[in-house]
């Protein structure tokens, strides 16, 4: 029962994620309302800075036998902390698009300063990165050509990303950012997992779901490849595909395009971490209420929409 139960949690939370993301319900029927997920963002804002600034012995844990210290708020592996606080950052950018109330504005830049400052301690680069250009994504206009070419781009970057250390590694041995090596041992694992596809190359056109089992290689497109093969990684890649072209062509509000840029920060989030596409809870969970966003599916301060009763009186037969 340990055995299966894992794989097939995992399984099940693949499968969910992705019939959840294709699900493209009616205008008429947004149930759910940005300014409920907003209190929510808030409320993570303030946990993590109470956690952060808060005199707390679990803020740190032991990283080596040398009492080395790191910094995870308590709230257990640093890079998946770093997620939950580029996901608040994120509501409260769309919220800054979408308020009227410059005080409201100005209130959230302050919260995602420190939010900035905690991803600093965290020491996470490509999350630091994705909140960069999230923050400059508030200035991007909408064309379609500019947001073709940046899908591909992004979609490219997390495949890309591996043969690029393996041949570099050398190099990126010795480089430090934020006071940690750029290579954190994901060469170890990238080389692990293609010698033994280069010594089982059959298996992997399907995969191997019963030793991987979505099983986090700290690269999305690696990740798919060890569990359900090269069949499904080309699924995966035409799944999104399709989501992509559904996304840019129904884009009617900036803040729409806006958080369709903040789906494809998460494809450049999976070069070093597959939480992001791999339906890993709650991940999966931020990554919905973005795309949801983005397809204008949730319901946004001070719009209007009909219920479908309202609607059907007010058609003339």
């Amino acid at each position: 029962m340990s055995f299966f139960r894992p794989r097939l949690i995992a399984l099940c939370s693949f499968f969910a994620f992705y019939l959840s993301l294709s699900y493209n319900e009616k205008k008429e029927y947004k149930l759910l309302k940005f300014k409920d997920i907003l209190i929510v963002s808030y409320i993570l804002a303030f946990v993590f800075i109470i956690y952060t600034f808060g005199d707390f012995s679990f803020k740190y844990r032991e990283i080596n036998e040398y009492g080395a210290l790191q910094f995870t708020m308590g709230l257990g592996n640093p890079n998946a902390v770093s997620f939950y606080v580029l996901f608040a950052c994120m509501i409260l950018l769309i919220n800054i698009l979408t308020t009227k109330s410059n005080i409201q504005k100005l209130f959230d830049f302050v919260l995602i300063g420190f939010m900035a400052y905690i991803l600093l301690l965290l020491r996470s680069r490509m999350v630091l990165l994705c909140l960069a250009i999230a923050i400059f994504a508030l200035f991007f206009k909408k064309k379609k050509k500019a947001n073709t070419i940046i899908a591909g781009i992004m979609m490219t970057i997390p495949i890309a990303a591996v043969p690029f250390l393996l041949y570099q590694n050398t190099k990126l041995k010795s480089l430090e950012l934020l006071g940690k090596a750029v290579d954190t041992g994901r060469y170890e694992i990238y080389s692990e997992f293609l010698n033994e596809l280069k010594s089982a190359p059959l298996q992997y056109i399907f995969g191997n779901f019963k030793k991987y089992a979505f099983y986090n290689l700290h690269n999305g497109p690696m990740s798919i490849i060890a569990t359900i093969g090269i069949v499904g990684f080309i699924l995966y890649m035409i799944f999104w595909i399709n989501e992509i072209k559904n996304i840019t062509k129904n884009m009617q509000s900036r803040y729409q395009t806006v958080a369709y840029v903040f789906i494809l920060l998460f494809f450049l989030h999976s070069a070093s971490e597959a939480m992001s596409v791999i339906g890993t809870i709650p991940y999966s969970i931020f990554i919905l209420l973005i795309v949801k966003i983005a397809k204008g599916q949730i319901k946004m301060d001070n719009e209007i929409i009909e219920k479908p009763q309202e609607i059907s009186n007010n058609i003339n037969i």
